[in-house]
């Protein structure tokens, strides 16, 4: 029989907060076919539950982990002391699994002695005896990013044992041994699911607009198409012998310490130094892969790691598990026309239809581009076609269509309706004290420059006497833009164009749907400014003249490398100086998803770039020159945008794209996840795990995954608020 953990027993049989309150009863479990589970599951809501007030954790463990197959524990004596489970790595141990439960009998209650969950940190006076046994958390002491990987996982046996202590007597130095009773950590330790319930989770109650039932439902078809199958390998995981449940920790962002991709749920966890593995980082492991880290406990510190060394940990019940993926097929199984998603090949444009004819005249009345002249581009290759709205005239509809196609936009104007300036004289009043970060574009190894935000904008506009680029990048660094920068916050919001899309609490973004209790990812927006400087290049007569285009002519190394970004992004420029007597802009080449491979393999021949992916590796930049060749060889063209002030250029994910500010410039951007582009969002995860495995690189910070089950949550909740509001109506 398969249990379900007693944190279910509530009276009324509800799931917990964190599950959205999807599964109102037991009957949907029957549809699943699984007898034994609703059984348990009706029989643990009429059981009240026991606790054990001191340490705050549930005790009723069930006897869930002592019952399974295979468990064998030593028969010991009345009030004999347990035997303490031997680590995997003595010469004669135990099972993986016997190593793991302790004997039914020893499991107590509302006492300070006995088994209890591990319910401190590892260095707790409880437990010094076993330091050697403190997890890498612990160990390392990063509390801010992390947490104890065994707190509320690991159980001990305590019991009051006798200290003697020594007390100073007398201000000569004298001291007095005495004895005291302390209570000691004397056996284990054990691995045992965590019966607490999960932290309730707030969810999102105000957002760009309202919400809708036409909204919900092609948003829950597009992530259940998604999620049936993390899901569904979720339920494989959980349902391996031997593992254990533990509660979601929504504090910290957690991740995969071989490989850095975010972890969803499931996860394999080091019994000796709390280390945590991906499925696929255990499995390379179990293959006999030796790039994994060695195991960080002082007693096997240069010993690497085993696969037996590790225990599967899941945050989901195998029941509900199973409730809500049946949700999602029925979701899916509704009406296959009402997802939002393109439903397109990773990597791939979808077969939407956009009619051209409309866009060019659309385009054509856009107010703002009919009295300028771009700049010429200096490679001579032309440019795929650029889809380009003034913002009073780009109606959902038709971005929806050009954005399934994985292609971007350029919308003009959008700075009507700011209220701030967005100016250099501005930030230089507001934050001109502001610490900040400046690195030098032209570095190959991008030296950081301490320095000021006035310092930075009093050279805004004068071009003379500069040798290098210098970028103002990811401002604020860490901190919260909407806390740091309030005022321009909303105006941001006030002015970015698609809000649905693009908000931080827009309709139609993923990520607007974490709970707002939760450590979600930083997707921004942040600020972009950079100065640029004319490099002296040599004519036929050997003459050196500045030239407007060289950051981008032979040898330029442009303001920001080719790279891909986590998701989908809009960029919006709110200033750029005037340089010789032209109006200031910005060079954007924007590739083609589906190009991504030939750009690859254009730099591993022409570039000597072997070891890594030279997308995201961010080394180079494609100047005229090389994109000529990468033309001429590959026949690669990239979307040539010509950014000016009051522009957002929209970028889809998976498209490589690189920047050559040809004037001095500010500029604004925000990452989002849109519902077409999930697929390309997985693949790059799949591209970054990669490039982390030959080098350490940055975390996947995007958690997708979590995104959509969050979402998933989120509409369920919003769906049940507007049945609760259309009933009182009726009424």
């Amino acid at each position: 029989m398969t249990y379900i953990s007693s944190f279910l027993g509530k009276r009324k049989a509800k799931a917990p907060a964190r599950y959205g309150g999807a599964i109102e009863d037991a009957s949907i479990l029957a549809r699943l076919g699984e007898e034994d589970d609703v059984a348990e599951y009706e029989r643990q809501a009429k059981k009240p539950k026991t606790r054990d007030t001191s340490l705050k954790f549930t005790v009723n463990f069930r006897k869930q982990t002592v019952e399974r197959k295979s468990l064998k524990t030593k028969e010991q004596k009345p009030g004999s002391k347990a035997s303490n489970p031997r680590s995997p790595r003595e010469k004669t141990k135990p099972t993986a699994v016997e190593s793991r439960a302790p004997p039914a009998d020893q499991i107590v209650g509302n006492h300070d002695v006995g088994l209890h969950l591990q319910a401190t940190r590892c260095r707790a006076a409880a437990l010094k005896d076993y330091e050697h046994l403190a997890c890498t958390s612990c160990i390392q002491k990063q509390f801010a990013k992390d947490d104890c990987r065994f707190i509320h996982v690991r159980s001990f046996n305590y019991a009051m044992v006798s200290e003697v202590r020594e007390h100073p007597t007398s201000k000569s130095g004298g001291s007095k041994p005495t004895t005291a009773q302390v209570l000691k950590a004397i056996d284990g330790p054990f691995f045992l699911s965590n019966t607490e319930e999960d932290d309730e989770l707030t969810w999102r109650s105000q957002w760009n607009i309202d919400f809708t039932l036409a909204k919900i439902k092609p948003l829950k078809m597009t992530i259940s198409k998604n999620m049936i199958p993390v899901l569904e390998r979720e339920l494989e995981h959980a349902a391996q012998e031997g593992a254990i449940r533990r509660a979601r920790d929504v504090t910290h962002r957690r991740s995969c310490d071989g490989c850095l991709t975010s972890i969803f749920s499931g996860t394999y966890l080091c019994a000796n130094c709390g280390r945590e593995y991906c499925s696929k980082c255990c499995s390379e492991l179990r293959a006999g892969d030796k790039r994994n880290v060695k195991c960080q406990a002082p007693k096997y510190h240069q010993e690497q790691h085993h696969f037996e060394d590790f225990i599967p940990v899941t945050e989901f019940i195998i029941s509900e598990l199973k409730a809500h993926i049946l949700e999602m097929k029925k979701e899916t199984d509704c009406d296959t026309d009402t997802s939002i998603s393109a439903a397109a090949p990773l990597g791939m444009p979808s077969t939407t239809a956009v009619d051209p004819d409309t866009i060019v005249e659309v385009a054509a009345d856009a107010p703002s581009k009919s009295t300028w002249s771009p700049p010429v581009d200096p490679s001579g290759v032309a440019s795929l076609p650029v889809h380009e709205f003034h913002y009073t005239q780009l109606e959902e509809e038709t971005f929806r269509k050009i954005w399934a196609r994985g292609e971007p936009l350029v919308v003009s104007g959008v700075l009507d309706k700011a209220q701030l300036q967005w100016t250099p004289q501005y930030f230089k009043e507001e934050h001109g004290t502001a610490a900040c970060t400046i690195v030098d574009c032209d570095d190959d190894k991008a030296t950081h420059i301490p320095s000021t935000v006035a310092e930075f904008f009093n050279d805004f506009g004068d071009y003379d006497g500069r040798a290098t680029i210098l970028k103002l990048k990811d401002w604020p660094p860490t901190s919260e833009f909407s806390q740091s920068f309030p005022d321009e916050y909303k105006d941001f919001h006030r002015f970015v164009p698609m809000p649905n899309y693009t908000r931080r609490d827009g309709v139609l973004n993923l990520a607007s749907n974490w709970p707002v209790n939760a450590v979600a990812p930083d997707i921004g927006p942040k600020m972009y400014s950079a100065l640029v400087s004319p490099h002296l290049l040599f004519e036929p007569r050997h003459r050196l003249i500045p030239v407007q285009e060289s950051k981008e002519t032979p040898g330029g190394k442009g303001s920001t490398r080719l790279h891909k970004d986590m998701a989908d992004a809009v960029n919006v420029m709110t200033y750029a100086a005037p340089k010789d007597g032209r109006e200031g802009c910005a060079a954007w080449d924007i590739f083609r998803a589906e190009d991504s491979e030939k750009i690859r393999q254009f730099l591993r021949e022409d570039m000597s770039c072997e070891d890594v992916d030279g997308i995201h590796a961010q080394c180079f930049y494609l100047d005229s020159a090389l994109r000529k060749q990468l033309f001429d060889k590959y026949g690669v063209k990239s979307w040539r945008i010509y950014q000016r002030t009051g522009d957002a250029v929209f970028i889809p994910a998976g498209c490589a794209h690189q920047v050559c500010n040809l004037a001095d410039t500010i500029k604004i951007a925000v990452d989002f996840v849109s519902p077409q582009n999930v697929d390309r969002c997985a693949q790059l995860t799949t591209e970054f795990r990669a490039m982390n495995q030959k080098r350490k690189w940055k975390e996947d910070v995007l958690s997708l995954e979590s995104t959509m089950w969050y979402a998933w949550l989120s509409c369920q909740t919003q769906e049940k608020r507007l049945e609760k509001g259309k009933g009182r109506a009726s009424a």
